[in-house]
Order: C-alpha cells, then sequence, then structure tokens
C-alpha cells in the first residue's frame, strides 16, 4: 500500500513540481504527505553573533512559509499533511525521515536537464536515487494535469533480470492504490549495419517477441491473481528513448523502473539508462533500488524492496 508520502521541499519550483505530484499521488491512494524543509543553518550560528541568530532565524522563518504553502495546498486538495523543519542537510534529513516515519515513497523535484546533468553526479538527487531505503518519484517537469486529476497509466520497463523485476511489487502497490493500469515495455535496440540504422525484419520481429517473453513473462506473473490490469508492449529503440516515448504516446502518468538491470549491453536498464530517463521523461519517474548487490536474488513475490507495503 502506498500510505505516506514524504517530499522535500526548499521553495524552488523544482520542489513545487514534486509537492504538486506529491499531492495528486496521495489524493489518488488516499495517503497522508509529509513535508520536510532542511533550513540548513551554519552549525552554532544562533551563538555566534547577532548577526549569525539574524540569518538563522530568517532561514527558519523561510523554511516556515514554505511548509506553510504546502499545509495550506494538501488542505485544498483534502490531503492529510504534517511538516519537519530541521537543519540537517537535505539528503542526511529526507533520508532518516524516510526510515524515522516509515515513509512508503519519497517524492523530489529535479531541475531543468542542463542543471539536472550537473546534479545527478554526486549531488542532493543521485544521493537520494541511488540510497533511498524507499522508492523515490523524481518530477523533473512541471504537472500538465490538475492535482485533482485521477492517475490511470504507469508504465513498467523490465529486461527479465531480477534487479529490473525488483520494481514489480512497487508499481503492483502504487496500482492497487490507484487504479491505474500498466503497460509492461520490453525494449529491443535497433540494429546499425555499415553506418546504417535497420529497421525490423520478420527474423529480428521473431526474435524480439521470444526476448520480450523471457523478459516480461516474469513480470506479469507478479501481478497474477490481482485486478490490476496490464498489457505487453515491445518497443524498437534504445532502452531510454523506448521508455520515454512510450510514456508520451500512451498519456502514462508515471514510469516504475529499477535502478539496476541485466549485465548484457543489449538488454540493460543500468545507471545511464536510468539517468537518460530522468533527465528526459515528461512524466514522473520512481525508481526503485534492488535489494542488495545480487541481482540473481529477486524479490520475494508480494513483498515490496524497502519501505514499501504491496
Amino acid at each position: 500500500m502506498i500510505e505516506r508520502i514524504l517530499v522535500g521541499t526548499e521553495g524552488s519550483q523544482a520542489a513545487d513540481n514534486a509537492v504538486s505530484t506529491a499531492l495528486r499521488l496521495a489524493r489518488a491512494a488516499d495517503a497522508e504527505i509529509r513535508a520536510v524543509h532542511a533550513r540548513e543553518t551554519p552549525e552554532g550560528a544562533r551563538r555566534r553573533s547577532a548577526a549569525g541568530r539574524q540569518v538563522a532565524h530568517q532561514r527558519e522563518r523561510a523554511g516556515e512559509r514554505v511548509l506553510e504553502a504546502v499545509t495550506e495546498r494538501a488542505g485544498k486538495v483534502d490531503v492529510p499533511a504534517t511538516t519537519v523543519i530541521d537543519d540537517r542537510p537535505p539528503a542526511e534529513l529526507l533520508l532518516a525521515q524516510a526510515r524515522e516515519w516509515g515513509a512508503d515513497l519519497l517524492a523530489i523535484g529535479a531541475q531543468g536537464e542542463s542543471g539536472f546533468e550537473r546534479a545527478i553526479r554526486g549531488s542532493v538527487a543521485d544521493q537520494l536515487i541511488r540510497g533511498s531505503p524507499v522508492p523515490v518519484l523524481t518530477v523533473h517537469q512541471p504537472p500538465s494535469t490538475d492535482p485533482l486529476d485521477p492517475i490511470e497509466r504507469l508504465v513498467v520497463p523490465s529486461d527479465g533480470s531480477s534487479a529490473a523485476l525488483s520494481a514489480a511489487p512497487v508499481a503492483r502497490a502504487l496500482a492497487r492504490a490507484t487504479g491505474a493500469r500498466l503497460d509492461l515495455v520490453f525494449a529491443v535496440p535497433p540494429r546499425i549495419e555499415g553506418g546504417e540504422l535497420l529497421g525490423p525484419t520478420d527474423d529480428i520481429e521473431q526474435a524480439a517477441a521470444t526476448l520480450a517473453d523471457d523478459a516480461l513473462a516474469p513480470l506479469e506473473r507478479r501481478y497474477r491473481g490481482t485486478e490490476i490490469e496490464r498489457e505487453r508492449r515491445v518497443r524498437h529503440d534504445a532502452p531510454h528513448r523506448a521508455i520515454v516515448h512510450h510514456a508520451d504516446e500512451r498519456d502514462a502518468d508515471m514510469i516504475v523502473m529499477s535502478t539496476r538491470g541485466h549485465g548484457s549491453l543489449e538488454r540493460v536498464l543500468l545507471g545511464s539508462v536510468v539517468d537518460k530517463v530522468l533527465r528526459t521523461s515528461n512524466v514522473p519517474v520512481v525508481t526503485v533500488n534492488p535489494p542488495g548487490e545480487d541481482d540473481r536474488v529477486a524479490s520475494p513475490e508480494g513483498q515490496g524492496p524497502q519501505g514499501a507495503r504491496t
């Protein structure tokens, strides 16, 4: 189940996008949110001087105004909301709150593409996406839908690896909470010979169908015995483009994917693919860290990774 959504905010447009999406999901899932603000006051600033105390007070008041605005917005859409303000660095604070509060999802906003390209390597966003104990909802673009709109379609890519399958329980929890249907997507990278891009042939289509069945059948089994509507989709494109284009064409509300996948280059949902999806997706992306480092071990069926309840 998705019952508790944690969202980080500092009053920027990117954070506002995350708050909007968190409220939309919370309303659809009948969940509550907790908005967290890291004021990042220098240690001891209140004690060092009158100027230091004034800076600390200004930062605290600014943070309170940001959180008051979130609470007001939550009230308008009937979403229960609590707030936390703290001096700890943003990533440290959010990760601690995710554990202490028992969050099911952590929502964060990302800057525009150029800013996010700089941020994704070693930044707060990277620390959260790679190190969160719960799935992370990253919002890259301003929401194009009303906060009261339902969530109707989720895109779930897979290459069939145990690591990629770790996103299945989270997608199931989201689908159950919101009533969304699932698009199970497998990407077939294009063939290039002599510098020319080759289109699909009958042989390629047949081989792709076999690969897709191998990859998607284990994913689909995760949803047997549920009322979740789902369908398989095969896309002939590079993995990140296949995922993003499919989400755009199908008016998907979210993409749900693992941060790791199969080891082969042709079927990878690894590092650079995840980063490219995060940078270029027009819809929010939920990333799930597989349990442990051995991607040969799948999550037990029916049990979500990290804190997600299914």
